[in-house]
């Protein structure tokens, strides 16, 4: 799952990059939290990494499943925010691209989530 996430995530920061510069839009401006809410998710999951930090094994998995699943629950919804308000058609295209690989991590983790649920 982890090798499957940073294959994906890297190959989607690729293509973004390509699109940015594409458009002349270099450097790509940094993904910043902008609402209350979004620092808040920011700030959990900034904590949530910190912790996973300091973990191993079955700790580090029941720590990060359930965290993988609610960011890219989010994110699917962040992802359909920008979907319907993105006005160019190249980045709605990649928005559109990206949703379903989003959504399959999401599902993934709850796959494993079930997995690990059932073994004990």
């Amino acid at each position: 799952y982890g090798n499957t996430l940073v294959k994906d995530h890297t190959a989607n920061n690729k293509k973004l990059t390509a699109l940015a510069k594409k458009k002349g839009i270099t450097p790509i401006p940094a993904d910043e939290p902008m609402t209350e809410e979004q620092k808040r998710d920011h700030q959990k999951m900034m904590d949530g990494m910190a912790k996973l930090e300091t973990l191993e094994g079955a700790a580090f998995d029941k720590e990060f499943i359930p965290m993988m699943i609610e960011d890219h629950d989010k994110e699917v919804g962040r992802l359909d925010a920008a979907i319907a308000s993105v006005k160019d058609a190249d980045l709605v295209t990649h928005l559109k691209a990206t949703k379903p690989v989003v959504q399959r991590h999401a599902d993934s983790a709850r796959e494993l989530q079930k997995k690990a649920v059932s073994m004990k």
